[in-house]
Formats: structure tokens, sequence, C-alpha cells
């Protein structure tokens, strides 16, 4: 690892699409997680988006068998959208982002998480240097080797 990283952080689905596939870079987040350096968090609406993702590729059934095992592992937990929806809608009123990265940022924001995605994502650097956010955005491509 280039970073440490250790603490609270809030995952994207694109960091537990990473977890799910198996990929190298999903194996070392994994690996964080098991031994407790790393407490992932996630919102509702990213789980929604990681289901249907799963879905689109292997098929609801089986969407649904790896939503259950995710939930039930607890090595995520999930932050109640009802506590962070205002938060998330001024965002996208007022940043061009998707509605699921305007949820996720507000979800860091609110709970005082850094926030972490898979990869870099040409709107949302576009954003960060249009103006920083309230917290880090980390990208796990950049601080997993």
């Amino acid at each position: 690892m280039k970073k440490e990283l250790r603490g609270d952080i809030v995952f994207d689905t694109s960091v537990l699409i990473e977890i799910i596939a198996g990929t190298k870079l999903g194996r070392k987040i994994a690996s964080l997680l098991k031994g407790e350096m790393v407490r992932a968090f996630t919102t509702e609406l990213n789980l929604v988006e990681l289901r249907y993702i799963i879905c689109r590729k292997a098929g609801w059934k089986k969407a649904s068998e790896i939503m259950d095992k995710l939930i039930r592992s607890r090595y995520v937990g999930i932050i109640d959208i009802k506590e962070i929806s205002e938060r998330a809608a001024l965002l996208k009123c007022q940043r061009a982002l998707s509605l699921v990265d305007c949820f996720t940022i507000a979800a860091g924001e609110t709970m005082k998480m850094n926030v972490m995605f898979a990869r870099r994502e040409k709107e949302l650097e576009s954003e960060v240097r249009r103006k920083p956010f309230e917290i880090a955005i980390i990208f796990a491509t950049d601080v997993m080797s």
C-alpha cells in the first residue's frame, strides 16, 4: 500500500463492486475490512445501485444472494438516506455529479468521514478542483498498490 488507511470511510458503489468482483483492488480493500483497519459505511442508495449492476450481469436471484451475503457480513455499515437526503439534494443542485455520488459524499460530510471511490472519475475530479468538499475524496487506485 502506498498510504496506510485506517478509520471510518464511506464507500462508493464502485468500491463495493471491486470487492464483490474479487478484483486485485477489491481483495486489498477487503483485507483492510477483515483486519479491522478500516470500518466501511455506504448508503442505502449505493446498495440499490450495486444490486441493479449485479442483476444486469448475473440476474436478479444472484444479485439478491450477493446482497444478502454482503449485508449479513456486517463488513459495511448502512447509512439511512433519510438523514442525508437534504444535504444530497443540495449537492446535486450545486454540483455536476450523479445523484448516487451526491448521496455518498453527503454521507461522508454528515458523518465526518472521508469517502472512497475505486478510481478517478472525470466529473468528480472536476468538482473537487472547482470547489473542494468538506471531507477528503480518496481514490482506491491511488492509495492501494
